[in-house]
């Protein structure tokens, strides 16, 4: 778990090393609810995030690093795998089903 951390401080500046730090914790520790509490206030009202950790494989939390770490959402369908940069008002992710089936009855 150190060792991961340790990673994750080096590869990426501060405040996406709290970012990456929170979500590397959740996906690592037995009690996940309090650190999930902490992941979504600090992810919603600070930097203005959402990420899904069903996104993120298993290693790919220790070499994934935010550039701009402020303002992005990262859908739960999405896959985001190792060495990943990701960018600043970044939208990744799935249509709705809602668009899906409306694109589908206009054809």
């Amino acid at each position: 778990m150190l060792r991961g951390l340790r990673t994750i401080c080096k590869r990426n500046e501060s405040h996406a090393t709290i970012l990456i730090g929170i979500l590397y914790l959740e996906q690592v520790s037995y009690f996940k609810m309090p650190i999930k509490i902490i992941r979504i206030v600090i992810n919603k009202y600070l930097f203005h995030v959402k990420v899904n950790l069903n996104s993120l494989k298993k290693n790919a939390l220790r070499k994934l690093t935010f550039p701009h770490q402020f303002s992005f959402i990262i859908h739960r369908l999405a896959v985001i795998d190792v060495n990943s940069d990701i960018s600043e008002n970044v939208k990744i992710g799935v249509l709705d089903e809602i668009i899906i089936k409306l694109c589908l009855l206009r054809r």
